[in-house]
């Protein structure tokens, strides 16, 4: 189901670009600006509903003629792929938390240019073609969503994932909260040899339950912001992906709880666990701290155990 709109977009001096799906118009704005972003346009008869926003890319469900017609628009603020001395990749983590899992990993097997390449041009269109943007009259913005505290007996547990492909090697960070915010304890660690983001994110996501087991906490809430992971840990039907072996653990460990729900939130409302993953990448160093976090981490902690919903 499309999702929330999960960030306010700031456009300023922006150039318009015609795109073409199905015979349609959809009208794109790329910011050219200090701020950068992705802001999109459209006529007031088609309905658009996001998916997910980040700084990098856009996806919505554009449904038009009264529901006659749906398909999906995903657009990038810059490259999907890296170009580096020797070769061309994708950039593995961008793809993973854009697309499905299924989706993602049919992007992954497409080969890139072995060598750079000037960009050229596909098609042209005639200037009378595109309407003024200022004809388009844009959904009011939606402020973002941010991290919410527990309820009472409840320990939320966030988790999130940091992927180097070139090495195979991923670090998770897994922080614990209850109901005023206050971490009770965090978790990092490295792995090597991790075949996909997605595998990051799973092997994140069963170290969270792990470490509910290990502190007997009855009720807890997982959260992350890997929508695939998220989802197969709430159906009850086999997996047969590539993480399957890691579903089938996680869905093993749910009977160790009295009550334990998955929820899936933005990248930007899981900033704590994202940051933690992130300096764990780095340092290739893990670390087990109780009731206190890294001092990389201290302001985030701090603001998210202050904050409290609009």
């Amino acid at each position: 189901m499309p999702e929330e709109h999960e960030g306010i977009l700031e456009v300023e001096e922006a150039k318009k670009v015609k795109l073409k799906e199905k015979g349609k118009m959809l009208k794109e704005q790329v910011a050219q600006g200090s701020k950068g972003g992705l802001c999109l346009a459209w006529k007031g008869d088609t309905k658009v509903s996001l998916r997910s926003l980040f700084r990098n890319h856009i996806d919505v469900i554009v449904e038009e003629e009264q529901g006659k017609e749906e398909w999906r628009f995903t657009g990038f603020h810059g490259s999907p792929f890296v170009h580096n001395k020797s070769d061309t990749t994708w950039k593995q983590e961008l793809i993973a938390y854009t697309f499905p899992e299924d989706v993602a990993e049919m992007i992954l097997s497409i080969p890139l240019a072995e060598r750079p390449h000037e960009d050229f041009q596909v098609w042209s269109v005639e200037a009378t073609d595109l309407d003024a943007v200022g004809k388009n009259k844009l959904q009011p913005p939606i402020p973002v969503k941010i991290w919410t505290k527990p309820v009472d007996r409840v320990v939320k547990i966030n988790f999130d994932a940091a992927y180097d492909g070139r090495q195979s090697k991923a670090a998770i960070g897994v922080v614990a909260r209850d109901k005023e915010g206050l971490v009770l304890l965090l978790c990092t660690d490295v792995h090597q040899r991790v075949s996909s983001a997605f595998g990051a994110e799973a092997i994140a996501c069963r170290k969270a339950l792990q470490i509910g087991i290990n502190m007997q906490w009855e009720k807890v809430i997982i959260e992350g912001d890997s929508l695939s992971i998220i989802r197969k840990c709430k159906t009850k039907r086999p997996d047969k992906s590539l993480v399957s072996a890691y579903i089938h653990y996680i869905h093993q460990l749910l009977f160790r709880f009295k009550e334990c729900r998955f929820e899936h939130i933005s990248r930007l409302a899981n900033n704590l666990a994202h940051i933690l993953s992130n300096e764990a990448l780095k340092s290739s160093r893990g670390a087990y701290l109780v009731g206190r976090v890294p001092e990389a981490a201290e302001l985030q902690a701090e603001i998210e155990r202050v904050r409290e919903p609009d």
